[in-house]
Order: structure tokens, then sequence, then C-alpha cells
């Protein structure tokens, strides 16, 4: 009895001293002969070499948001002001709308639960420019009197007339300038619902995933233009008419029917027009992680589509890269179109249009 568990003993002490330490506190599965069983796999699998550092495997069915802040530098602004027929051309370098720049705030905030989700965005920029011009010329043509009386009550600064049966000839000729200010103000809201395709969106993603997000809604657009215009213009002509009441007419405006004689006219005054209008809207967004830190993205809008004006249409087209900052935020750079043309009723009566291309600074915050 005591030599039977004095060998027992001795055996065990023979198969710890030849077991490694390492495996000794590891626990294999054997069977009935012996064999040693393969370990199932372990729960806890390691990230892959494509995981990025801090990349986290996010829930679909879940709440989370991004807010957008952004400043856009357009490189070059070009368009146009139009108030009651008087046009003022823009066309203004980075310098010279930063010299004009008198204000603007830019951001976008975006909730998503799943794969359904909101976004509110705005875009608010102030600007103000003055165009001179000096002018010299001369002209002759044909009139009426009912011609010279609009030019007489400031109704028009066209002494012509376009009927071809005016029998009034005059000839003048002109010098003079004329300064025009155009304060602009305008705000655009977008709001959209969107759908989202492909991964979450988030600033370290796997290499290789992609999310592309598709959106509609409406754009709404609030425009203030006022212009403040000076002209100055010496008249010097003259005129052949018959008739007594025509050649009054011409003596109230300094050209009288019998001898040339100089006259010097002043004109100056303020125009404003507002108007808030809201155009519906469709758009796509892609992204693309070229590294888990680096994302290429595209973004292309268009709304309006003549709807709500003769004129009516704007867009935008957006191509970047973006790069994580941590896990939780992202900054971006890329190159960014944005146009907008608008006229209600005659186009030669009020309107205004906007084609700004440039770099767009963003950073992005990820809530999740």
């Amino acid at each position: 009895m005591c030599l039977r568990r004095s060998s027992t003993a001795i055996l065990i002490a023979g198969l710890g001293l030849g077991a490694n330490p390492a495996e000794a506190n590891e626990t294999k599965a054997l069977d009935y002969s012996g064999v040693e069983l393969a370990q199932a796999p372990s729960e806890d699998k390691p990230a892959t070499k494509n995981d990025g550092p801090g990349f986290t495997d996010l829930k679909e069915k879940a709440w989370r948001g991004y807010l957008d802040f952004y400043g856009f530098g357009p490189l070059r602004t070009t368009g146009y002001t139009t108030i009651e027929g008087i046009e003022t051309p823009t066309d203004l370098s980075l310098n010279q709308l930063l010299d004009n720049f008198n204000g603007a705030l830019m951001g976008r905030a975006t909730v998503e639960y799943d794969r359904v989700g909101f976004f509110a965005g705005i875009y608010y920029g102030a600007l103000q420019n003055t165009q001179t011009r000096s002018r010299s010329g001369s002209r002759a043509c044909s009139t009426t009197l009912a011609q010279l009386a609009l030019l007489e009550r400031g109704k028009t600064s066209d002494p012509c007339s376009p009927v071809r049966s005016a029998n009034t000839t005059i000839s003048l000729q002109g010098f003079g300038d004329a300064s025009v200010t155009a304060d602009f103000h305008q705000t655009v809201v977008d709001l959209a619902a969107r759908y989202r395709a492909g991964a979450i969106q988030q600033p370290v993603m796997k290499k290789g995933s992609y999310s592309f997000v598709g959106y509609g809604g409406a754009r709404i657009i609030d425009g203030v233009l006022n212009l403040n215009y000076d002209a100055n213009l010496q008249l010097q002509g003259s005129a052949n008419v018959s008739g007594a009441a025509r050649q009054q007419v011409l003596s109230r405006l300094g050209i009288p029917a019998s001898a040339e004689k100089a006259r010097f006219f002043q004109n100056g005054g303020t125009l404003s027009y507002g108007h808030t209008w809201t155009q519906p809207m469709v758009g796509m967004q892609v992204n693309y992680a070229l590294t888990p830190k680096w994302q290429v993205f595209a973004n292309l809008d268009a709304g309006g589509f003549g709807l709500s004006g003769t004129k009516d249409l704007s867009g935008t087209a957006q191509v970047g890269l973006a790069y994580a900052l941590g896990n939780s935020a992202q900054a971006s750079l890329s190159w960014k179109y944005f146009g907008l043309e608008y006229s209600g009723g005659n186009p030669a009566d009020y309107g205004y249009a906007a084609y700004q291309n440039g770099i767009n600074l963003g950073l992005r915050w990820f809530i999740n």
C-alpha cells in the first residue's frame, strides 16, 4: 500500500520535471488516447493590420452626431448685382475680397441613427464693393418729345428714342463719371434628410472602407442688396427740331434748338432690394479611406432648377483630403466651387449672381 503510493508520487514528480514551465500553466484538452485536441479560437481577436490606432467598431443602431466648422477663401469671385436696371459687376481676387469683407459664418450639424440622418448647415457672408467708371463720347440719334420728357423727369438716362418714327434729331457730346457702391448680405441655410451606404463615417476608418451619403431637402436663401450711386455728367449738344413744345423741353434740358450749350447733370441716390426664397436641393457625398487616418472625399449638390424665379440655380462642387486628429476630430483641406444665380421677374430689373472657387479649410468633431 505504501509502495504503491510512493511510486505514484514519483511518477507525478517525474512528469512535472519534464514539463516546460510555460506550458505547465496552460490547460490542454486531451482525448482518452492522450492525443492533444485543437483549442477553440479566442473570442478576443487582435486588431488586423487594416485597423488603425483608435479605430472603434461602432454599432449601426445607435445615435451619433457630427459638428463641422469651415472657412472658405475664394481665390476668385465674379458675378453682378442689378437693381432697377442698374448693374454692378463683381470681379474680386482673394486680396480684394478680404478688403471688401464684412463678416462670415459657416458650419453644419448632423445627426444619424442607423443609416438615416438629418443635417442643417449655414453659410453667411457680407461684402461691400465700390465700382467707379469714367466715360466720354459723342452720339447722334433721333428722339421724340416723350423720350425727352422721360429724360427731364429722371426716368431714363438715354435721350435717344427706340421709336423708328422719331423725327427730332439731336447730336450730343458728353463726359463724366459714375460711382456705385454695392452692399451685399447673403444667408444660405440647407436643411436635408440623408441616407448612408457603406461604413460609418468617423475620423479613423479601416483602410479601403468607404461611405456614400445621398441627401435631399431645401435650400433657403436670403439676399439683401443696397446700391448707393452718384453720377456726374456734362453734356454739350445741338438739336434740329420743329415745334415750340419740343424746343421748350430741349431748352430746359440745356440743349436748345438754335445753338450749342453746355449742361451739367448730377444725380445720386440709394436703391435697395431684398428677397427670401426656397430652393429644392439634392446632393451626395463620398468618403474613401486611403489609410486609417487619411481619407479622400467629394461633395456635390444642386438646387433651384428655375422653380422660384426667371433664373434660380445654385450648386456646390468640392473635393479634398481629411486627416484624423485622434479618434474624435478631423481636419480637412479641399478645393471648393460655389455658384448662385437669381433673377425675379424681368432679368434686366432685379437679380444677382455670385461664382466663387478657392480653398476650403474644415474641422469636424465626431460625437458618439
